[in-house]
């Protein structure tokens, strides 16, 4: 029987919604009439059609985006992605809601005050309450009672994730081990059947948890009857997930639950789009502000070496796709290079140094003569990279992602670098985790996608403000670009 912690909960959520609700509209209307922010119009009044307007549709937009179910898991940032998906939801249903009433002359200014101010109020309101929670639960209170059933290894795996996250809340009141032999545990099954049952009997269990491989699937069914017969929730662990790469989720195949293995945060269309639209944004700021750095960059480029300014590469994108890299040109021209290699052979042979591929054909290494002064100082500085921000509004690339590379090397560290390719599930990006990490240039590829795959796996809107933050505050010098 589960415990009624989670209905006080629930009311005590929807009665901070109203609470906050009723602090935005007011806040709204004064934003809006009384502080002369605005042209001075007639005062609309708040009237009780559009408080009941106001106040169903926000327990509705709630109720629709899962903002009252139990999820004592969820992390902070999937709330307040379901936050914004509500209060989008809710802008929908006020401006459908006046314009059926006929008050589609309503101020637009007074409903966009109202849901940035509702959705400020309500996030205070809920990580403030989650902070309480998580000390309560740490402290042993507001606990969630269950029971696991598994083998040993996968039972111990679950236990010492649990304590792990205390506060999560979860007491562990009993554990049935399963023989690992299949012949005794078919045995024994139904002795701990018997146990189970008795046990949810007389006591209040929550939750039983069952971490069992597939075969076991009679078993298995068996369990869940007993908890059914109870009324008991009932979770299931295949002690198969150990194998899945990242976090899995489940989708349907037609009429088929499928698990996909790596389930990512940006396979979600809404977090797609928000970060899509970060892109564009920030992208488009930055061509704007950038432009006269960008034209002296130009005129520079093409003062001190003759070529072209842009530099253009194929590289290789989101879902393996080729696509044109644009950089300011930091290299002599072709025509120079054989007299260049025949330098750096020489210069290889007076040094007793081998001369390396990547410094003839690919990567640039310390002192490799191909540069030109200028392109030295536009490595070092990261400056050859901004006319990326183009590729950024092309859709080809992100302002955060994994680093693209050509496609030869793509092909090479396939074959190498375990888990190479996953990269390739989201768009490249001008900077990343690694590169914040100082895993850019010419330093250890492993590690680069250790980082990269970190990213992928963890992704969230803050964790893209963070990377630019950080960025910034590191500043664009690379000592590993030559």
């Amino acid at each position: 029987m589960i415990r009624s912690h989670q209905t006080f909960w629930n009311r005590m959520l929807m009665l901070g919604d109203f609470i906050s609700t009723v602090l935005a509209m007011l806040l709204a209307w004064v934003v809006r009439f009384d502080l002369g922010l605005f042209p001075s119009s007639s005062h609309v009044p708040l009237g009780h059609s559009v408080i009941a307007i106001i106040l169903i549709g926000t327990f509705v937009s709630n109720t629709l985006t899962g903002l009252y179910l139990p999820r004592r898991r969820e992390k902070l940032t999937a709330e307040l992605s379901r936050l914004v998906r509500s209060h989008i939801l809710l802008g929908i249903i006020l401006m459908s809601a006046f314009f059926a009433i006929r008050l589609s002359d309503f101020p637009r200014s007074v409903i966009l005050i109202y849901l940035v101010s509702s959705f400020v109020l309500v996030s205070l309101f809920r990580m403030t309450g989650r902070i309480i929670l998580r000390r309560l639960r740490s402290a042993g209170f507001n606990q969630k009672h269950i029971v696991l059933i598994g083998r040993r290894n996968s039972i111990e795996r679950i236990r010492a994730s649990i304590r792990s996250y205390p506060w999560m809340g979860y007491h562990v009141d009993d554990v049935f081990v399963l023989e690992e032999s299949d012949e005794k545990r078919y045995v024994q099954s139904s002795k701990l059947r018997e146990q189970l049952s008795d046990l949810l009997r007389d006591n209040l269990i929550d939750e039983v948890i069952i971490a069992s491989p597939g075969r076991d699937r009679e078993s298995l069914l068996k369990f869940i009857s007993v908890c059914e017969l109870h009324g008991v929730q009932t979770s299931i662990v295949p002690d198969y997930f150990d194998l899945f790469p990242s976090k899995p989720r489940v989708h349907d195949f037609g009429d088929i639950p499928a698990i996909v293995v790596r389930g990512e945060p940006l396979d979600d269309p809404f977090n797609s789009l928000a970060k899509r639209t970060f892109d564009i944004l920030f992208a488009s700021v930055a061509l704007v502000v950038l432009s006269p750095f960008m034209g002296l960059i130009a005129l520079v480029i093409k003062i001190t070496s003759p070529g072209p300014v842009v530099f253009k590469q194929i590289r290789i994108g989101k879902g393996r796709r080729p696509f044109t890299i644009y950089k300011f040109r930091t290299m002599h021209t072709p025509e120079h290079l054989e007299n260049l290699r025949r330098e750096q052979r020489h210069c290889a042979e007076n040094t007793g140094q081998e001369e390396t591929a990547a410094s003839v054909e690919g990567w640039t290494v310390e002192n490799d003569p191909r540069r030109t002064k200028f392109g030295t100082f536009l490595r070092k500085t990261s400056l050859d990279e901004t006319l990326q921000f183009w590729n950024v509004l092309r859709g080809d690339m992100s302002v955060i992602g994994p680093r693209p590379e050509q496609p030869r090397f793509v092909d090479e560290f396939r074959q190498t670098v375990p888990s190479y390719m996953v990269k390739h599930h989201v768009r490249p990006g001008i900077t990343g985790w690694a590169q914040v990490n100082g895993w850019r240039g010419d330093t250890s590829i492993t590690e680069r996608i250790k980082c990269d795959l970190y990213y992928i796996e963890n992704w969230t809107f803050t964790m893209d403000l963070k990377i630019v933050y950080l960025t910034v505050l590191k500043g664009l010098v690379n000592k590993h670009a030559y």
